[in-house]
């Protein structure tokens, strides 16, 4: 079973989208509180390619950028579209 772990911040802002789609899919995942008040402190400990959040860990890959998050949350609920060309 793949083992996903998303960190963010608490409150909905970048990530509310991706939980929602995790929410259809039905994935489990671990939602990884990160303190916004610790924040220029956590963001070079926490091994984050750009330094933003969100980050999804997925066995040991991250990837980052919202938008990217979102299209992999999208095609594991199934809400990918098919090319037709």
């Amino acid at each position: 079973m793949t083992k996903l772990q998303l960190k963010y911040f608490d409150c909905f802002g970048r990530a509310g989208s991706i939980k929602l789609l995790f929410k259809l899919a039905n994935s489990d995942y671990e939602d990884i509180i990160v303190p916004f008040q610790n924040w220029d402190e956590e963001k070079t400990s926490l091994d984050l390619p750009l330094e933003q959040l969100p980050v999804l860990e997925i066995d040991g890959f991250t990837l980052c950028q919202t938008k990217a998050i979102e299209r992999f949350a999208a095609a594991k609920a199934g809400l990918i579209g098919k090319c037709s060309g």
